[in-house]
């Protein structure tokens, strides 16, 4: 698929399918181009809405036709691309190894999803987030999730300044854009790779804050005085972050007209993208195991007391990873204590994470666990914690007397 600033362009049947199928497009789009077979007859004209029956006539037809589609992109089309961009990023908040980024936004006020679509309202920046989904998917899921984290860290604080929750995001996002096919190593590259997703930012015309606050170099910090206590992972060393960033672009002007930043602004998110950086590049390091939210918290503690990170907002992340850690400890003493049924698996800590009962969800009326005349009514399914293993169904279910060792565990 081709993407240009007005227009989708199509080569393939199965691919314009797939594309129509995943927005539910069929009896909504119109084609901008009639479709002509081989001896220039008209097989579907243009401009008239697209149906399921069409797609299945011109599969009929296959090799008789030449497989050009062009579609417009209006503004439904945007609004559905754009859902599809925000939910799939919110949905990466629920795999199992990014459970300490999801924390950052659990019992926030803050309605994140309203910033996302903030930040994915101009038609540039929509169009090019989609073609780095298509063209390079494993950079949109680390410049999503770097996006996200950066977010999570400005939720904490109640700033008021303009767009800054949505620029944070825009910031965490770009910043790893220009890395996209090339490694998600920086070595001795950060300065380059700054200063190619500023230009990208420019090019984009987001906010010049995040331009200043990319060409701030936030990822050197070994630059940064004192230098900091951990290596870089090595670069290739043919990386042109310049030359990829120019071929990601998708409507985007050459150059951004000069706007004035904002000094607090472009301060906070260069703090934001420093921590930000530190965080993500530790998750990769650190090896995900029972420790892994001891061990992260002790280092950003540790490197935040020597200086290279802005006190006051890295204590309040510190203060949601300790929250976390909590919380990660007591699930993993639940699964122990639910470990001890006698007639395994059927006992069922209700509700996780924050459980405080105990029922037979296998309904076993004959244990000597069961505590009778206390049953439990469970209102709404439940899914099986982190996917794994047979789902609760609503309904009523015995309580279990190994509750009482649930209620001697502190609370997270």
């Amino acid at each position: 698929m081709k993407i240009l600033p007005e227009q989708l362009e199509f080569s393939d049947l199965s691919e314009l399918s797939g594309f129509v199928e995943r927005f539910r497009l069929a009896g909504t789009v119109k084609l901008l181009e009639p479709v002509t077979d081989n001896s220039g007859s008209v097989l579907i004209k243009e401009n008239v809405v697209i149906k399921e029956s069409s797609l299945e006539k011109l599969e009929q037809l296959k090799g008789l036709y030449r497989p050009v589609f062009k579609i417009a992109i209006d503004a439904d089309l945007c609004q559905r691309m754009r859902s599809f961009l925000i939910s799939f990023a919110m949905d990466l908040l629920k795999h199992k190894d990014n459970q300490f980024l999801a924390h950052l936004f659990a019992s926030t006020e803050h309605r994140y999803p309203a910033y996302l679509r903030t930040a994915l309202l101009p038609r540039p920046v929509l169009l090019t987030f989609y073609k780095l989904f298509l063209e390079y998917h494993p950079a949109f899921v680390s410049c999503a999730l770097f996006g996200m984290l950066c977010l999570g860290i400005i939720i904490q604080k109640n700033i008021r300044l303009r767009f800054i929750h949505c620029n944070a995001f825009l910031a965490g996002f770009v910043a790893r854009m220009p890395l996209a096919g090339q490694g998600a190593a920086y070595a001795d590259k950060n300065a380059s790779l700054a200063l190619a997703a500023a230009s990208m930012a420019d090019q984009l015309r987001l906010a010049p804050d995040l331009g200043a606050a990319l060409r701030n170099n936030p990822f050197d910090l070994e630059k940064a005085p004192p230098v900091a206590a951990f290596s870089l992972v090595a670069e290739s060393p043919d990386f042109t972050a310049e030359e990829n960033a120019s071929d990601l672009l998708v409507g985007a002007p050459e150059e951004n007209k000069e706007t004035q930043s904002d000094p607090r602004a472009v301060s906070l998110l260069t703090e934001i993208l420093r921590l930000g950086h530190y965080i993500y590049d530790l998750t990769q390091k650190i090896e995900r195991n029972a420790e892994f939210a001891e061990q992260l918290v002790y280092m950003v503690a540790y490197n935040t007391e020597k200086g290279y990170f802005h006190k006051d907002l890295a204590l309040t992340i510190l203060h949601r990873f300790r929250e976390y850690e909590a919380l990660a400890r007591k699930i993993m003493l639940i699964a122990e204590i639910e470990s001890r049924c006698v007639h395994p698996p059927s006992a069922w800590a209700y509700p996780k994470p924050r459980a405080t009962q105990i029922l037979c969800q296998n309904r076993v009326h004959h244990c000597p666990m069961l505590v009778a005349g206390w049953d439990i009514n469970v209102i709404s399914p439940q899914e099986a914690f982190g996917w794994i293993g047979k789902s609760l169904e609503a309904g009523s279910y015995p309580k279990c007397q190994l509750e009482s060792d649930l209620q001697k565990l502190e609370p997270a």
